[in-house]
């Protein structure tokens, strides 16, 4: 774990050790799935840079209820976060998956406003998907490995996966309220064509 956890601080460590160290030298098969992402993240220089969304839920009157939460992504748009299964959304998503997202860059003139917005279904997550989602999310936030007492009490914790089926980027720089859409069916995206005037 000491390990892992100073790979995540320290990138240029990995590269120092990856001819000495494989996945299967950990013992714990949750250890060795964080190596492996470490690894891929790490080749690819492609570490996220935003790390919290905002997540939107059906409360039980039907009233919106909104969280902020840290989030780690797959390449194909999937989120994961962790959370107790007694807090309001969780029990929110359990009653009711439909979710909507937003994640966006900190932004201090309008020009530079972009961001994410996202529809789609929320689930808890076990077994195998758990052991991938919490490799994914320790290796985007290393801090979790390396203060015992968060390690011990989010490992606990559960996880959830959101799976989008629209999304939208907004993107100022490109032009006030410039945006692009995706609709998903399947494992496909495909791109909404817009309707100048039209709203959502």
């Amino acid at each position: 774990l000491a390990v892992l956890g100073a790979i995540l601080v320290n990138n240029e460590l990995y590269h120092r050790i990856a001819d000495l160290l494989r996945s299967e030298d950990f013992y714990e098969p949750v250890h060795r799935r964080i190596f492996e992402v470490c690894a891929e993240t790490i080749q690819k220089g492609q570490l996220a840079d935003h790390t919290t969304l905002t997540l939107a839920t059906v409360g039980p009157d039907g009233e919106p209820q909104a969280a902020d939460l840290y989030y780690a992504e797959t390449d194909d748009l999937t989120l994961y976060f962790v959370s107790a299964t007694d807090s309001r959304h969780a029990a929110n998503v359990a009653r009711d998956p439909r979710v909507a997202v937003t994640i966006h860059a900190t932004s201090a003139h309008w020009r530079e406003i972009r961001g994410l917005q996202m529809e789609g279904l929320c689930h808890r997550v076990t077994g195998g998907e758990r052991t991938r989602a919490w490799a994914r999310y320790t290796a985007k936030f290393p801090f979790v490995l390396t203060d015992p007492a968060l390690f011990r009490a989010l490992s606990r914790a559960a996880l959830y996966r959101i799976t989008p089926h629209w999304l939208r980027w907004i993107d100022n720089r490109a032009g006030l309220g410039h945006r692009q859409e995706w609709t998903r069916a399947g494992d496909r995206w495909t791109a909404i064509t817009h309707n100048p005037g039209g709203t959502r």
